[in-house]
């Protein structure tokens, strides 16, 4: 039995094999090592399956589901349902963090034990392959203010982002308040964000890009 750590951190996948390995690599090498991270075979039908279950038998903290396709909704969903961390970090599978540091810096900033850390990211572009710096700040005052106010501020700001993956967030928050993602909608992040919002206390916002969103064709 595996025991509580840090970070949980949960992977969706789905015929992604062209950037699989990299992701995974990119979270196994960090700094950091007190984390578990569950990979969630949504039905793939390419080579993915098989290169999350040689993960798994190289590093006893990987842990593989094999599920019939149900969509990233129900996949995120079937991830938290075996996680055990104190937070939980949504990556997508085609996506991966900027160094080996990032769960290091994360960890410093839970200290405090906040409902959620909000990070920034890059975006990788599949036409060119080029990453594009963040379009935007965090440098909002936090301290001695309510979550409505700092979420006001950035959203004036254009710093306001629904999206999973950028962003961890207290594991008993989600139990708690039953908080998982609603299959069949499409941007299922933008409803799920919202339960999370009004269930936060408390944020903490690092004001540095610490992931690579690729923006694919289609």
């Amino acid at each position: 039995l595996k025991n509580n750590m840090k970070f949980s951190i949960i992977l969706p996948i789905y015929n992604v094999e062209k950037y699989l390995s990299e992701c995974i690599d990119s979270i196994l090498k960090q700094s950091f090592k007190d984390f578990e991270l569950i990979l969630v075979d949504d039905g793939s039908t390419d080579s993915s399956p098989q290169i999350c279950d040689d993960y798994a038998k190289k590093d006893n903290r990987v842990t593989v589901i094999h599920k019939i396709n149900g969509g990233q909704a129900d996949a995120r969903n079937s991830g938290l349902d075996v996680a055990l961390g104190d937070y939980v970090c949504y990556i997508d599978s085609d996506d991966y963090l900027v160094n080996e540091n990032v769960l290091c810096l994360l960890a410093e900033k839970t200290k405090i034990n906040p409902d959620i850390v909000h990070y920034k990211f890059k975006e990788w572009f599949e036409k060119d392959g080029h990453i594009a710096e963040c379009k935007f700040d965090y440098n909002v005052q936090t301290e001695g203010r309510s979550l409505g106010e700092i979420y006001c501020d950035l959203i004036d700001k254009d710093a306001y982002y629904n999206s999973a993956w950028s962003k961890i967030i207290r594991r008993n928050l989600l139990i708690e308040h039953n908080i998982r993602f609603e299959r069949g909608i499409v941007g299922e992040d933008n409803e799920w964000y919202y339960h999370v919002v009004m269930a936060a206390q408390s944020l903490v916002l690092v004001d540095e890009p610490l992931y690579i969103y690729r923006r694919r064709q289609g």
